[in-house]
Protein backbone atom coordinates (compact mmCIF):
# COMPACT_ATOMS: atom_id res chain seq x y z
CA UNK A 1 0.00 0.00 0.00
CA UNK A 2 2.68 2.48 1.01
CA UNK A 3 4.76 1.64 -2.06
CA UNK A 4 1.91 2.42 -4.44
CA UNK A 5 0.93 5.59 -2.57
CA UNK A 6 4.54 6.74 -2.75
CA UNK A 7 4.49 6.14 -6.49
CA UNK A 8 1.25 8.16 -6.76
CA UNK A 9 3.07 11.17 -5.34
CA UNK A 10 5.43 11.32 -8.33
CA UNK A 11 3.37 9.51 -10.99
CA UNK A 12 -0.12 10.92 -10.68
CA UNK A 13 -2.72 8.47 -11.92
CA UNK A 14 -0.99 5.39 -10.53
CA UNK A 15 -4.01 4.54 -8.40
CA UNK A 16 -6.25 4.65 -11.48
CA UNK A 17 -4.09 2.26 -13.50
CA UNK A 18 -5.60 -1.20 -13.99
CA UNK A 19 -4.28 -4.70 -13.42
CA UNK A 20 -5.93 -7.90 -14.61
CA UNK A 21 -6.57 -10.72 -12.18
CA UNK A 22 -5.76 -13.92 -14.06
CA UNK A 23 -4.83 -16.37 -11.31
CA UNK A 24 -7.52 -19.02 -10.94
CA UNK A 25 -6.14 -20.10 -7.55
CA UNK A 26 -7.80 -18.61 -4.50
CA UNK A 27 -5.13 -17.79 -1.93
CA UNK A 28 -7.80 -16.91 0.62
CA UNK A 29 -8.93 -20.50 1.12
CA UNK A 30 -6.16 -21.19 3.62
CA UNK A 31 -7.20 -18.28 5.84
CA UNK A 32 -9.40 -18.57 8.92
CA UNK A 33 -10.78 -15.04 8.49
CA UNK A 34 -11.70 -14.89 4.82
CA UNK A 35 -12.70 -11.67 3.00
CA UNK A 36 -16.45 -11.20 2.87
CA UNK A 37 -16.49 -8.59 0.12
CA UNK A 38 -14.63 -7.54 -3.03
CA UNK A 39 -13.76 -11.07 -4.13
CA UNK A 40 -11.70 -10.83 -7.30
CA UNK A 41 -13.11 -12.36 -10.47
CA UNK A 42 -10.71 -14.10 -12.85
CA UNK A 43 -10.13 -12.14 -16.07
CA UNK A 44 -11.41 -8.87 -14.61
CA UNK A 45 -9.40 -5.64 -14.58
CA UNK A 46 -9.18 -3.72 -11.30
CA UNK A 47 -7.66 -0.34 -10.57
CA UNK A 48 -4.77 -0.13 -8.13
CA UNK A 49 -7.11 1.75 -5.80
CA UNK A 50 -9.66 -1.08 -5.90
CA UNK A 51 -6.97 -3.68 -5.26
CA UNK A 52 -5.57 -1.75 -2.30
CA UNK A 53 -9.06 -1.49 -0.88
CA UNK A 54 -9.58 -5.23 -1.31
CA UNK A 55 -6.20 -5.95 0.27
CA UNK A 56 -6.63 -3.60 3.24
CA UNK A 57 -10.38 -3.48 3.83
CA UNK A 58 -11.07 -7.14 3.11
CA UNK A 59 -7.61 -8.59 3.80
CA UNK A 60 -7.77 -10.21 0.36
CA UNK A 61 -4.63 -12.26 -0.28
CA UNK A 62 -5.36 -12.45 -4.01
CA UNK A 63 -5.30 -8.65 -4.26
CA UNK A 64 -2.10 -8.50 -2.21
CA UNK A 65 -0.35 -11.04 -4.44
CA UNK A 66 -1.45 -9.25 -7.61
CA UNK A 67 -0.23 -5.88 -6.32
CA UNK A 68 3.05 -7.38 -5.15
CA UNK A 69 3.68 -9.04 -8.51
CA UNK A 70 3.86 -5.62 -10.19
CA UNK A 71 6.28 -4.18 -7.65
CA UNK A 72 10.03 -4.32 -7.72
CA UNK A 73 10.65 -6.16 -4.47
CA UNK A 74 13.67 -3.96 -3.82
CA UNK A 75 11.25 -1.06 -3.50
CA UNK A 76 9.80 -2.66 -0.37
CA UNK A 77 13.26 -2.97 1.14
CA UNK A 78 13.87 0.66 0.18
CA UNK A 79 10.78 1.69 2.13
CA UNK A 80 12.01 -0.18 5.21
CA UNK A 81 15.35 1.56 4.85
CA UNK A 82 13.87 5.01 4.19
CA UNK A 83 11.64 5.01 7.25
CA UNK A 84 14.25 3.38 9.46
CA UNK A 85 12.33 0.15 9.96
CA UNK A 86 14.56 -2.75 10.96
CA UNK A 87 13.10 -6.04 9.79
CA UNK A 88 15.05 -9.23 10.42
CA UNK A 89 14.28 -12.23 8.23
CA UNK A 90 15.32 -15.75 9.30
CA UNK A 91 18.69 -16.68 7.78
CA UNK A 92 17.75 -20.32 7.32
CA UNK A 93 14.34 -19.73 5.82
CA UNK A 94 12.58 -21.10 8.90
CA UNK A 95 9.11 -19.55 8.59
CA UNK A 96 8.23 -20.51 12.18
CA UNK A 97 10.51 -17.80 13.54
CA UNK A 98 9.11 -14.36 14.25
CA UNK A 99 10.90 -11.59 12.40
CA UNK A 100 9.14 -8.37 13.46
CA UNK A 101 8.04 -7.15 16.88
CA UNK A 102 4.79 -5.46 17.84
CA UNK A 103 6.71 -2.28 18.61
CA UNK A 104 8.42 -2.33 15.23
CA UNK A 105 5.19 -2.95 13.33
CA UNK A 106 3.42 -0.21 15.29
CA UNK A 107 6.07 2.18 14.00
CA UNK A 108 4.50 1.94 10.53
CA UNK A 109 1.31 3.45 11.92
CA UNK A 110 3.30 6.25 13.58
CA UNK A 111 4.91 7.03 10.24
CA UNK A 112 1.47 7.30 8.61
CA UNK A 113 -0.07 9.31 11.45
CA UNK A 114 2.80 11.82 11.49
CA UNK A 115 3.17 11.91 7.68
CA UNK A 116 6.92 11.47 7.98
CA UNK A 117 7.32 9.36 4.84
CA UNK A 118 4.29 9.86 2.62
CA UNK A 119 2.83 13.29 1.98
CA UNK A 120 0.00 14.45 4.22
CA UNK A 121 -2.50 13.66 1.46
CA UNK A 122 -1.22 10.16 0.85
CA UNK A 123 -0.79 9.44 4.57
CA UNK A 124 -4.41 10.38 5.16
CA UNK A 125 -5.45 8.21 2.24
CA UNK A 126 -3.59 5.27 3.76
CA UNK A 127 -5.31 5.81 7.10
CA UNK A 128 -8.66 6.04 5.32
CA UNK A 129 -8.06 2.63 3.76
CA UNK A 130 -7.11 1.25 7.17
CA UNK A 131 -10.13 2.80 8.88
CA UNK A 132 -12.33 0.69 6.60
CA UNK A 133 -10.57 -2.59 7.41
CA UNK A 134 -13.19 -5.20 8.20
CA UNK A 135 -12.12 -7.02 11.34
CA UNK A 136 -14.60 -6.52 14.19
CA UNK A 137 -13.21 -9.58 15.98
CA UNK A 138 -10.14 -7.70 17.21
CA UNK A 139 -9.30 -4.22 18.49
CA UNK A 140 -12.49 -2.74 17.04
CA UNK A 141 -14.53 -5.18 19.13
CA UNK A 142 -13.08 -3.68 22.29
CA UNK A 143 -14.02 -0.05 21.65
CA UNK A 144 -17.49 1.55 21.51
CA UNK A 145 -19.29 1.77 18.18
CA UNK A 146 -18.63 5.05 16.41
CA UNK A 147 -14.98 5.25 17.48
CA UNK A 148 -12.91 5.25 14.29
CA UNK A 149 -10.04 2.78 14.25
CA UNK A 150 -7.44 2.64 11.48
CA UNK A 151 -6.22 -0.93 11.80
CA UNK A 152 -4.95 -4.06 10.10
CA UNK A 153 -4.92 -7.66 11.19
CA UNK A 154 -2.86 -10.59 10.06
CA UNK A 155 -3.11 -14.32 10.68
CA UNK A 156 -0.74 -17.20 10.25
CA UNK A 157 -0.90 -20.94 10.74
CA UNK A 158 2.38 -22.70 11.42
CA UNK A 159 2.63 -26.27 10.15
CA UNK A 160 5.04 -29.06 10.97
CA UNK A 161 7.09 -30.68 8.18
CA UNK A 162 4.36 -33.35 8.03
CA UNK A 163 1.60 -30.75 7.63
CA UNK A 164 0.19 -30.85 11.15
CA UNK A 165 -0.87 -27.58 12.77
CA UNK A 166 1.75 -26.46 15.27
CA UNK A 167 0.35 -23.07 16.21
CA UNK A 168 -1.77 -20.17 15.11
CA UNK A 169 -0.83 -16.49 15.19
CA UNK A 170 -3.25 -13.58 15.12
CA UNK A 171 -2.01 -9.99 15.16
CA UNK A 172 -3.92 -6.71 15.14
CA UNK A 173 -2.45 -3.21 15.18
CA UNK A 174 -3.95 0.21 14.69
CA UNK A 175 -4.78 3.72 15.79
CA UNK A 176 -7.87 4.17 17.94
CA UNK A 177 -9.17 7.69 17.43
CA UNK A 178 -10.30 8.40 20.95
CA UNK A 179 -11.66 12.00 20.87
CA UNK A 180 -8.74 14.45 21.14
CA UNK A 181 -6.45 11.68 22.42
CA UNK A 182 -5.92 9.01 19.75
CA UNK A 183 -3.70 6.14 20.80
CA UNK A 184 -1.74 3.40 19.07
CA UNK A 185 -2.26 -0.22 20.02
CA UNK A 186 -0.49 -3.27 18.60
CA UNK A 187 -1.27 -6.76 19.89
CA UNK A 188 0.37 -9.97 18.68
CA UNK A 189 -0.87 -13.36 19.86
CA UNK A 190 -0.04 -17.03 19.41
CA UNK A 191 -2.00 -20.10 20.44
CA UNK A 192 -4.04 -23.12 19.46
CA UNK A 193 -7.38 -21.47 18.68
CA UNK A 194 -8.11 -18.38 16.56
CA UNK A 195 -11.31 -17.60 18.47
CA UNK A 196 -9.44 -17.54 21.76
CA UNK A 197 -6.76 -15.32 20.25
CA UNK A 198 -9.29 -12.82 18.85
CA UNK A 199 -11.07 -12.84 22.21
CA UNK A 200 -7.81 -11.98 23.96
CA UNK A 201 -7.23 -9.09 21.55
CA UNK A 202 -10.74 -7.74 22.17
CA UNK A 203 -10.29 -8.00 25.93
CA UNK A 204 -6.97 -6.17 25.88
CA UNK A 205 -8.43 -3.51 23.58
CA UNK A 206 -11.41 -3.04 25.90
CA UNK A 207 -9.13 -2.72 28.93
CA UNK A 208 -6.89 -0.15 27.23
CA UNK A 209 -9.88 1.88 26.03
CA UNK A 210 -11.31 1.86 29.56
CA UNK A 211 -8.06 3.19 31.01
CA UNK A 212 -7.80 5.89 28.36
CA UNK A 213 -11.43 6.85 28.97
CA UNK A 214 -10.80 7.14 32.70
CA UNK A 215 -7.93 9.51 32.06
CA UNK A 216 -9.34 11.61 29.23
CA UNK A 217 -13.11 11.19 29.54
CA UNK A 218 -15.57 14.15 29.40
CA UNK A 219 -15.50 14.70 33.14
CA UNK A 220 -11.71 15.00 33.24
Amino acid sequence: MIAYLKREETSHGTLHASLQYVDARDSNTIEHYKPETRKLVEGTFYTIDELIRAMIEGSDNNAAILLSSYLNQNSLQDIFSDIGLKVTFPDNGDSTKDFISAKTYAYIFRVLYNSTYLSREMSEKALQYLSQADFPEGIVGGVPKGIITAQKFGERTILSPKGAVVDHELHNCGIVYYPKHPYLLCIMTKGADFDLLSGAIRSISKLIYSEVDKKYGPAK
